[in-house]
C-alpha cells in the first residue's frame, strides 16, 4: 500500500489496488477472501490505515520601537509553508463496485499553503 501521483482527471489518488466483487461465501480474489456462513473473517481492528501528515507552520515576528512608548510589531505565518499535500483517506472497501471509488482518495486533509500578514501598533 502507498499512494501514488495525483490523476488529473478526476482529482484522486489511487492508494491500493481494488479486487473483484465477492458475490458469494468462500469467493476470494486477489489476497482476500470472504467468509463462509456463520464465520468470521481474520482481519484485525485498525488494519487498514492512511497516508502519513507532513505539516510545518512558520512564524517571524519583529518588534520595532518607534518611541518610548510606541512600537509596531510585523507578524508574517505560513500554514504548511512546505505544501505538501496531506491526502484524505482512501475508501477503504475492497471489492465495491468501481462507481463507489474503491481505494481511491478523493480529498484532503489539509488545506495548501496560506500565508497571513499583520501590522500592530502598541501605545
Amino acid at each position: 500500500m502507498g499512494s501514488r501521483s495525483f490523476d488529473a482527471a478526476d482529482h484522486s489518488v489511487v492508494y491500493f489496488n481494488p479486487v473483484a466483487p465477492l458475490t458469494v461465501n468462500g469467493a476470494s480474489s486477489g489476497a482476500f477472501r470472504r467468509p463462509q456462513l456463520a464465520q468470521f473473517g481474520n482481519v484485525g481492528n485498525d488494519s487498514a490505515f492512511g497516508p502519513g501528515e507532513v505539516n510545518v507552520d512558520l512564524a517571524l515576528n519583529k518588534l520595532f520601537t518607534i518611541r518610548e512608548r510606541y512600537s509596531l510589531q510585523l507578524r508574517a505565518e505560513a500554514y504548511n509553508a512546505l505544501n505538501h499535500p496531506n491526502y484524505g483517506n482512501p475508501n477503504v472497501c475492497v471489492d465495491c463496485s468501481l462507481s463507489s471509488n474503491p481505494g481511491k482518495i478523493t480529498d484532503v486533509a489539509l488545506p495548501m499553503r496560506q500565508l497571513q500578514f499583520s501590522a500592530r501598533i502598541q501605545f
